[in-house]
């Protein structure tokens, strides 16, 4: 086996937030809210994933995938499904809703659209969608529109019969984001993420959207016991790099990462001073069976100095790596079911 050089490529894939925000889709009486999207993969949708943000008034909500006809709902079940009827609703709650009737044999590539209506006669009912940094426009219905666009991305997941979640390209289930600052007396001082690579790879560098205008930073590759792999520092007072900005990447020397071997990859905010901070953007999924069909083996770590450090399973940091390298042997690489 050897490593090709390829076009550097992001990895795990960049997720397309502006600062790990939830924006809503709002609905009033008998409203109607979803997005639009291709379905992932091949088999049986048993239950549908959402996130309730704010509701004022009692009602129940009926969700189902339907049919898309110019980026509007046909008001036609796809593929058989009868709606999960969910009700009374709370707030900043995340639900999965079993389909009274299974949506059978969905095709890979189908288009179809995940509504969402509402029964109440008065009141608002506010569904979370992500919000994005880069211009991405998903078809969406929200406020009882017929139709229209949505800079947001999806908040939904797809549960299949076979027991997995299918991740939708460009979505990302979320029930809470932040962006945490910290500097060096904060505890914890250092985030990141535990991952493995599912291909012998080679990383150059770390991107890492929203940094702090005044950072100061070292980034590390670990690996699982701790030992510095290769790093770079960042010094954003001497104009390194765009300061701010919703996108940064910072290289460092090269490293080669085997399959099955767990790293660490972090981000160490270094100065003394409270007015320069360190970013992280940090986002929370309904679960660790979630986060891992969207990210395989990469979640959120974190620490004080250089202590123990501490790994949840069901948070994303907004950090990950710049790849230059692959393997050549076709063995070698995963079968993968479902592209994000």
């Amino acid at each position: 086996m050897a490593l090709i050089t390829v076009p550097p490529f992001l990895y795990p894939a960049f997720i397309n937030v502006l600062s790990c925000n939830p924006t809503y889709m709002n609905m009033g009486a008998n409203g109607i809210a979803g997005h639009a999207f291709h379905i992932p993969k091949a088999g049986n949708i048993t239950k549908i994933g959402f996130f309730v943000y704010a509701v004022s008034s009692s009602g129940t909500l009926s969700t189902r995938i339907e049919t898309v006809a110019n980026g509007s709902p046909t008001n036609m079940a796809y593929k058989g499904c009868v709606p999960a009827l969910t009700g009374p609703l709370s707030n900043t709650t995340w639900y999965e809703a079993t389909l009274a009737t299974q949506a059978t044999a969905v095709v890979q590539g189908d288009l179809v659209m995940v509504t969402h209506r509402w029964s109440g006669a008065a009141g608002n009912i506010a569904l979370a969608a992500l919000q994005q940094a880069m211009g991405m426009q998903f078809p969406a219905v929200y406020s009882g529109s017929s139709g229209g666009f949505m800079a947001g991305l999806p908040n939904c997941t797809l549960y299949y019969a076979d027991g997995t979640y299918a991740p939708i390209f460009g979505g990302f289930p979320y029930v809470s984001g932040t962006t945490v600052s910290y500097y060096s007396a904060t505890s914890p001082n250092e985030y990141g993420n535990r991952f493995q690579v599912p291909f012998p790879c080679r990383v150059k560098g770390i991107y890492h959207p929203n940094p702090g205008q005044y950072e100061y930073s070292t980034f590390t590759l670990y690996d699982d016991s701790s030992n510095v792999l290769a790093q770079c520092v960042w010094d954003a007072l001497n104009g390194y790099g765009s300061l701010g900005s919703a996108f940064n990447y910072f290289c460092f020397p090269a490293y080669t990462l085997a399959v099955g071997t767990w790293y660490r990859i972090a981000v160490k905010g270094t100065s003394p001073y409270n007015y320069s901070f360190a970013n992280m953007g940090r986002i929370t999924t309904p679960s660790a069976a979630v986060l891992s069909a969207y990210m395989p083996n990469c979640y959120s770590t974190k620490r004080t100095g250089a202590g123990a450090w501490t790994d949840e399973n069901t948070i994303w940091n907004n950090i990950g790596l710049i790849l230059d390298q692959v393997s050549d042997n076709q063995a070698a690489l995963p079968t993968i079911g479902a592209v994000y």
